[in-house]
């Protein structure tokens, strides 16, 4: 009897149950958490447009809408910058390295692991790379704004003139200091690890995960620290890069999809239709409605 009362309730286990149980795929996407939706990939889509006509639309500035320090630049760039030709060069090629690695890792990261260490998880694997692409294309063309149009002379641009020898990067995009892109990437790559990685249990490990935060946000200060050796910013550009470069990383997908009130904004979506109207005798037509 007792085998005949389970064969039955076997049964009757509704299928969403069982899949749920049996489901694969160890990387779960919290219900609470905002899927991007048609909305995100319109704005992302227009936002990386922005950004590559800034790149290769608008001419680079020929001369410095802003050429003093201020602050602490004059001191930090004492204390700093590199003493000799080869370390600068050094420095700036570390920085150059840090800089595409970084914003690399979380498109490589999203990808990889939940398609090839979760069972083709590709569920989770395009949330993680649509809150990459909106949090890179955002970082990417305010960074681009601010060296198309703040025009800030770098701090090696004085010493260029004074010392075509200064460096190798003598007199390479003189007018785009403000804010430090290089930084900015850093930043907004190891945001986007920190975001992803303290939500889900990527790397199946606490300790592995937490690295995945740690190492990214300490390889991230160490590419400012280079910009400032190599005499390409001023400590200002950094820290704006830096703040950029979190906020849009770690920012963005934490306050447009992991945050509880983002998870609640699906019941404030945008929703339309379209519907034949009339108006008095002769006007007619097709009318879009929506409701926010």
């Amino acid at each position: 009897m007792l085998r005949i009362i389970a064969a039955l309730l076997l049964l009757t286990t509704p299928a969403a149950a069982v899949e749920s149980d049996t489901s694969p795929h160890r990387l779960r996407w919290d219900p609470s958490w905002r899927r991007s939706n048609w909305i995100d990939y319109t704005a992302s889509a227009a936002i990386t447009g922005y950004a590559l006509y800034l790149q290769f639309g608008v001419r680079k500035p020929t001369h410095g809408n802003w050429t003093r320090p201020i602050l602490f630049d004059e001191e930090v760039e004492e204390a700093t910058v590199a003493g000799s030709y080869g370390t600068r060069n050094k420095a700036a090629a570390v920085g150059d390295g840090l800089f595409y690695g970084l914003q690399l890792l979380p498109f490589v990261d999203s990808a990889v692991t939940p398609l090839l260490f979760d069972h083709g998880n590709d569920e989770v694997a395009w949330e993680l790379e649509m809150m990459n692409i909106q949090a890179t294309s955002t970082m990417f063309a305010l960074a681009r704004t601010g060296h198309r149009f703040v025009a800030r002379e770098r701090p090696d641009v004085t010493k260029c003139n004074g010392n075509p020898s200064f460096s190798e990067t003598c007199f390479g995009g003189s007018y785009s200091s403000f804010p430090s892109g290089h930084t900015a990437a850093a930043f907004a790559g190891a945001g986007l690890m920190c975001a992803h990685h303290t939500r889900l249990p990527l790397w199946g490990d606490p300790i592995a995960d937490a690295s995945a935060c740690v190492v990214p946000l300490a390889l991230a200060a160490t590419t400012g620290a280079t910009r400032l050796m190599a005499a390409r910013h001023w400590a200002t550009d950094v820290l704006a890069g830096a703040v950029l470069g979190f906020g849009t990383g770690y920012g963005m997908p934490t306050l447009l999809h992991y945050a509880p009130l983002a998870g609640r904004s699906r019941d404030l979506a945008l929703t339309w239709a379209v519907h034949p109207y009339a108006a008095g005798d002769t006007g007619q037509g097709i009318a879009i409605s929506g409701l926010f």
